[in-house]
């Protein structure tokens, strides 16, 4: 159900101007990041496994339930990039180039699924378990994306227009070509 009011309330803001979904994706990346740096900042009580294992028993400690909307809160915002993506690429990308610029995409969010967990081990190993030190750390992977669409304000508007011009240039030769062949 979020998803489709995100979708609606992203493709209105969209046709407003296309520089709204980058602001609601650079939104998505900086408030998920903030929300899940929120989770590993909260102290945990001590449990002992059975007292974990005992859900009615967690409920009574209102930080689990905090973690519980903050998690729920950090995938909607999440969900805010991947229903403004796609649009984006869709409005700076011939038709002929999607695919393989999809692909890649893809391949960039698989290798990062993939070596995540990796590179997160690594530097829990590295500092003797600090949760809350990992993720501080991983600001600095997450950063960089957030800064290159953040440049992407200046140029988008450029790309949109030239990729409408060349759109516009086919479908007039188009034209020209069936009137032709009639």
């Amino acid at each position: 159900i979020g998803s489709i009011y995100l979708a609606r309330l992203s493709d209105r803001l969209g046709k407003k101007n296309i520089k709204n979904r980058i602001s609601l994706i650079i939104f998505s990346l900086t408030c998920t990041y903030s929300l899940i740096l929120a989770i590993f900042a909260i102290p945990l009580p001590t449990l002992t496994p059975q007292q974990g294992a005992e859900f009615n028993l967690i409920l009574n400690y209102p930080v689990f339930i905090w973690m519980g909307i903050i998690i729920f809160f950090s995938r909607i915002t999440m969900g805010l990039f991947g229903i403004n993506q796609p649009p984006l690429i869709l409005e700076i990308n011939l038709p002929e180039a999607q695919g393989t610029i999809r692909s890649w995409g893809q391949l960039v969010e698989i290798a990062s699924y993939g070596s995540g967990p990796l590179i997160a081990g690594l530097l829990l190993e590295s500092m003797n378990g600090d949760y809350f030190g990992v993720i501080s750390n991983t600001f600095f992977i997450c950063i960089p994306g957030i800064i290159m669409w953040g440049l992407t304000y200046r140029t988008i508007l450029k790309d949109q227009a030239k990729i409408q011009e060349i759109l516009s240039v086919r479908a007039k030769e188009m034209v020209i070509n069936n009137q032709k062949k009639n």
